[in-house]
């Protein structure tokens, strides 16, 4: 993989040891690709977007810019009183398979799209620049 002088961050962090019984260490050139894509790593080797401060059960489609056709899309027909799903200031329960990520302009933290996009983008260069591979998500614009 080649590298362009503006391609390198001004920082790159780094262990200080290895703990595994091999002692194998990931090449170089990935952390400067995460490091383009301001991505951030765990001691695991993952990148995790962190939404564990929304423990929600429950939500009105106007809450989270939704449609009320989309929520039907989706499968959610009743509210919690079960009556048909007709309004946007329905509450209505979150199903047990589904998340709601953070994803406002208007809000302080980092919304998920974005990282989602930039984790994409970073998977797309590793696959294409570092193993020579198709690219496989291909995400062109900046809004999902």
């Amino acid at each position: 993989m080649k590298l362009s002088k503006s391609d390198l961050p001004p920082l790159v962090k780094g262990v200080r040891g290895t703990s595994s019984a091999e002692h194998n260490m990931e090449n170089l050139c990935k952390g400067f690709l995460r490091a383009r894509y301001n991505l951030q790593v765990n001691k695991d080797g993952t990148i995790r977007f962190d939404a564990t401060e929304l423990p929600l059960v429950s939500f009105k489609p106007k809450e989270i810019f939704v449609s009320i056709e989309k929520l039907k899309e989706l499968g959610y027909d009743k509210d919690i009183y079960g009556n048909n799903l007709t309004d946007e200031n329905q509450i209505i329960e979150l199903m047990p398979h589904d998340v709601i990520l953070p994803s406002s302009a208007e809000s302080i933290d980092e919304r998920a799209d974005d990282v989602f996009i930039r984790v994409c983008n970073f998977v797309d260069s590793l696959l294409t620049d570092f193993y020579g591979l198709k690219s496989f998500y291909n995400v062109k614009k900046e809004r999902i």
